[in-house]
């Protein structure tokens, strides 16, 4: 895509690409380095885009998601330390006793265990 005023705006580019490379290379010291970079995507396809475009929501988007999992990872230990947060998505995990309900149903009736 062709963008012939892009750095008269953009004076920071940032790409996914870029990102990709610099976790990939190891160039994140720190969360906060790779947070920056995040949102300087977001800001600069927000600065360069019009609001009304679907670039600049899908930007808006992504900064939003961004921020609440960044946060999510921050959680202050016992000790003061940051400590990350686990945060789990998905169908939340089956309760022991309905794993282990339904594994004795799948027992064949000859070697069901002994009851008393």
């Amino acid at each position: 895509m062709q963008l012939p005023d892009y750095h008269e705006i953009i004076y920071n580019p940032m790409d996914f690409s870029t990102v990709r490379k610099k976790l990939d290379d190891g160039l994140y010291q720190t969360l906060e380095q790779f947070e920056e970079d995040i949102f300087l995507i977001c800001s600069n396809a927000m600065l360069y885009n019009s609001p009304s475009t679907v670039y600049f929501r899908k930007a808006r988007t992504i900064q939003e998601l961004a921020k609440r999992d960044f946060d999510n990872l921050r959680q202050k230990g016992e000790d003061g330390e940051p400590q990350p947060r686990v945060i789990r998505r998905g169908r939340p995990p089956r309760t022991v006793e309905k794993s282990l309900e339904q594994a004795a149903t799948q027992i064949p009736s000859s070697e069901s265990p002994i009851t008393s």
